[in-house]
């Protein structure tokens, strides 16, 4: 009888010892609180030699979800030396790209080349590249990709262009108030138009006058706001032709950059 108590008195204890040291801290992260779920992460890489190389990859992964870029680049290089074998290794790799392109223009290109030297055709090479190349169109400077995805999101880009190029635009305010009201912006236009025009009488008043300080001066103001006319064209078509570029490629989810977790 006493051999009974004694095994249904350890059977709590074996349940206790048997339980995943990960439970409290995925619990946490389905509830969504992130810092709390990163602090149990990070204890557990310190203290649990067998959960240590996931909890090190959810440390920096956390911090990646958290906006800490610096950070999560810090970890994911610990996670790289502390467990250099992991299969982890070439999505780590890619999603050091995407923080480090964050961080500065072309930031990710080392990670980049390691991964083109490392695991040449594993998927998160492509999509290491395919993230690069989508920012970069982002930012309005496209490079160059070999990916089957950029000849159908260049025509989406190509169809969704502003139909006034910006340089365009420009060229066509040397009529002061021309490029605006291409662009569509008839208030602008009108009192670019108005404006400028009542500058030029004015200057051109002055002059016959014979007052030629106040006519180089106003002379001066005309051209000034002249050629801010023709610079705000130019301006609003590379911002209209940038919120199209983005508007498509919101829009694009189904050649967007596949997620690495």
């Amino acid at each position: 009888m006493w051999r009974v108590l004694v095994l249904a008195a350890s059977l709590p204890l074996s349940a206790m010892g048997a339980e995943d040291p990960r439970t409290f801290a995925r619990s946490l992260e389905a509830t969504g609180d992130v810092s709390s779920a990163l602090l149990e992460w990070r204890r557990l890489a310190y203290t649990r030699p067998d959960v240590a190389e996931e909890a090190q990859l959810k440390v920096a992964t956390l911090l990646a979800q958290q906006g800490r870029a610096d950070d999560a680049l810090t970890a994911f290089e610990a996670f790289g030396a502390g467990f250099p074998a992991s299969p982890h290794i070439p999505v780590a790799l890619a999603t050091m790209a995407r923080l480090a392109d964050s961080v500065r223009p072309n930031g990710g290109a080392p990670f980049r080349e390691r991964l083109d030297t490392l695991f040449p055709t594993h998927e998160a090479t492509r999509e290491a590249h395919w993230a690069a190349h989508w920012d970069a169109l982002a930012q309005g400077r496209p490079i160059p990709s070999t990916d089957p995805r950029a000849p159908l999101l260049a025509d989406r880009l190509a169809q969704a262009a502003p139909g006034v190029p910006a340089a365009a635009a420009a060229a066509a305010n040397l009529v002061p108030g021309l490029g605006h009201l291409l662009l569509g912006d008839w208030r602008t236009a009108l009192t670019a138009f108005v404006l400028v025009g009542l500058l030029a009488w004015a200057t051109a008043s002055v002059a016959r006058a014979h007052l030629w300080g106040l006519a180089v001066l106003l002379g001066f103001v005309t051209l000034t706001t002249y050629a801010g006319g023709v610079f705000s064209a130019y301006s609003l078509a590379l911002r209209e032709a940038r919120e199209a570029r983005l508007a498509t490629l919101t829009r694009a989810t189904d050649l967007a950059p596949k997620p690495l977790w």
